[in-house]
């Protein structure tokens, strides 16, 4: 028996994600049932972002196939679902960690000056809240409509502004020619729309290919024979986005 997650990690904001390329060609190949399941309620149990879990009930739908139509069984939406059943996960401090896909005030449109207090996200310059209720809404809106919402306003502000800065990264780069070479460094991050710079390392963005997130506090892209991944513990959302916004611009 063999299972696999198509797409490789959880998604942040409970979207079905991109399947690795040729997961339905494997499906359709292998001469086998295919047990397709749907997890619910797994997501808003521990969202991507959080840094705590919650109470409440994980449900699985399963059904057998043939070939890949196992693949469309499974890209469904958890909000929908949510919205039609409104499944409570309660706990305390649900805010925790959601500054990871959190960075500007909806109404004074400021950047990254949101503190956590328990259950909400409140802008220090304004005084507005983002209440995270025991639903996983979050005043109102799901996960992929606040990731929408502040992803335009990152476009915008990238418009208008020189920099992204990020503290305290931590980087490593492993050298896919040399037998696997290490390189550790480390330093304050600068994104710019001509390079990421890392303490005194430079990556011009350019030449930065497969930019990705890795599990939720680090960033991983390739630059020429190497694999740098960096530990960013609160903006490797933001810069991942930033980066295609930055490399489809130029």
């Amino acid at each position: 028996m063999v299972g696999l997650f198509p797409e490789g990690s959880i998604s942040w904001m409970e979207k079905t994600g991109d399947y690795f390329l040729g997961t339905d060609k494997l499906l359709e190949r292998v001469d086998v049932p295919i047990l397709a399941v749907r997890i619910k309620g797994a997501w808003l149990k521990k969202p991507r972002w959080a840094d705590r879990t919650r109470k409440g009930q994980v449900h699985l739908e399963l059904k057998t196939f043939e070939g890949s139509k196992a693949l469309n069984f499974i890209d469904y939406s958890e909000w929908e679902w949510q919205r039609g059943n409104k499944n409570i996960f309660p706990g305390r401090g649900r805010a925790a960690g959601i500054t990871r896909v959190l960075w500007f005030c909806s109404k004074c449109g400021t950047f990254r000056k949101l503190t956590v207090q328990d259950n909400d996200a409140v802008c220090s310059d304004c005084g507005e809240k983002r209440h995270i209720d025991e639903y996983g809404f979050i005043n109102g809106m799901d996960g992929v409509q606040l990731y929408n919402e502040q992803f335009d306003l990152l476009q915008k502000y990238l418009e208008g502004n020189n920099s992204i800065q990020a503290l305290n990264a931590v980087g490593e780069m492993k050298n896919t020619r040399e037998n696997g070479k290490r390189e550790k460094f480390s330093g304050d991050i600068t994104l710019t729309e001509e390079t990421l710079t890392v303490g005194e390392k430079k990556f011009p963005v350019s030449k930065i290919r497969g930019q990705a997130t890795f599990m939720k506090k680090g960033l991983e892209f390739s630059f020429g024979d190497y694999w740098v991944q960096l530990k960013v513990p609160y903006a490797s959302l933001l810069l991942s986005s930033s980066l295609e916004i930055l490399k489809k611009e130029n």
